[in-house]
């Protein structure tokens, strides 16, 4: 065993010297000299050495964009088209669904009925507020025959009032007359000249005229008094009056908004567009987003016009302006391309992201776009 490892040792020892000794005397050999073979090889090396220290080449999207920037810098990013308007219609008023009159693909134009609701409440308001409104008529009629009435009796209550005036007047002249001639017949019976019982008849005639007077005076007070209660009478007249208009108006208020309510049984369109989504059959129960949160019945969306939206990153952001030109490519449009310019931006970065959301639109329409597509926008930017 010893004597084994001792002879496999010894072959190894030779092997390595056979090989050193070839290394050595190799340039020998071959004719060449050690040095200037040294030298040569020296620079091989170092190619070598800084071969593999250097880093590959990169071949990124960067790359290709840092090439195109020397002529006309342009970016390319995700983008998708979005209608330019689309609205989810809601019903105003609860109710149940009567009749739909759309579907999806359907093209509406503006205030187009979509649907029907049936507004059992509503009907019986309207119907409750029409009869307010004739009642609140029929009371202003009333009131303004109670204004004439009291005109009337002022009229009636101020010629009474100017007869007793008349009447004053000639009771204060016959007063007059009397006592001048109770004067007169007064000094004919000092003088002896008349009997004293004629002073006597004319003393009660004057006296007579002086409560006649008393009366007619009467008379005109209680006639101003009458004026007067006329007048409160018409003020009240006229006060039932107006407020019997101020009804009138409450009443036909309340009309016009249970019309308006009850109008809100038919669901419009709110712009010329086409039904994406049809979400109520006949029969269903709807209720007012005013009132509970709930479902819509359709949604619609413009068809006249399209957004292309796209996020910028924000190392680009800066060079985004308005009416630069674009260019959209489609994944399910193949070898075709949608040139148009970007119209409006966001302006600040989207916080999470960190992106600009941009809106490009296209200079012409094909009806093969359509929302909800995805593709590349590439924007042009300045020179």
């Amino acid at each position: 065993m010893a004597t084994n490892t001792i002879r496999i040792a010894a072959g190894l020892v030779g092997a390595t010297l056979v090989v050193t000794i070839a290394v050595a005397t190799y340039p020998y050999l071959t004719g060449a000299d050690p040095a200037a073979q040294a030298q040569t090889d020296k620079p091989r090396r170092s190619s070598l050495a800084a071969n593999e220290a250097k880093p590959p080449a990169k071949t990124s999207a960067t790359a290709i964009r840092s090439t195109a920037e020397s002529s006309r810098r342009t970016t390319s990013q995700p983008a998708h088209v979005e209608p330019y308007e689309r609205t989810d219609v809601y019903a105003k008023a609860s109710g149940f669904v009567e009749k739909v009159h759309v579907d999806i693909g359907d093209s509406v134009k503006k205030d187009q009925i979509l649907a029907d609701l049936w507004v059992p409440d509503m009907e019986q308001d309207r119907l409750q507020n029409e009869a307010a409104v004739e009642e609140s008529k029929s009371s202003i009629e009333q009131a303004k025959a109670n204004v004439h009435a009291a005109d009337a009796m002022i009229d009636a209550a101020t010629a009474k009032s100017r007869e007793a005036e008349a009447k004053l007047a000639a009771f204060e002249a016959d007063v007059a007359f009397r006592k001048n001639e109770y004067a007169r017949f007064a000094k004919l019976a000092a003088d002896s000249a008349l009997n004293e019982s004629l002073v006597d008849e004319k003393l009660y005639q004057l006296k007579g005229a002086e409560a006649a007077l008393l009366v007619a005076k009467a008379s005109i007070e209680s006639a101003d008094a009458n004026a007067n209660v006329e007048r409160a009478k018409q003020l009240q007249a006229q006060a039932e009056l107006a407020n019997a208009v101020a009804r009138l108006k409450v009443a036909q208020s309340k009309l016009r908004n249970s019309e308006i309510l009850l109008a809100y049984g038919k669901v419009r369109a709110p712009y010329d567009a086409i039904v994406t989504r049809r979400l109520v059959d006949t029969g269903f129960f709807v209720t007012s987003p005013a009132s509970t949160k709930t479902e819509p019945l359709f949604t619609v969306e413009r068809g006249d016009a399209l957004r292309i939206v796209a996020d910028i990153p924000e190392s680009e952001s800066t060079l985004v302006q308005i009416g630069q030109l674009v260019s959209l490519k489609v994944d399910a449009i193949k070898d075709r391309s949608y040139p148009g310019r970007v119209r409006r931006t966001a302006r600040v970065l989207d916080a999470k992201t960190r992106t600009l959301r941009i809106e490009a639109e296209l200079d012409e329409l094909d009806e093969q776009l359509r929302p909800g597509m995805f593709g590349v926008l590439t924007i042009t930017f300045a020179e």
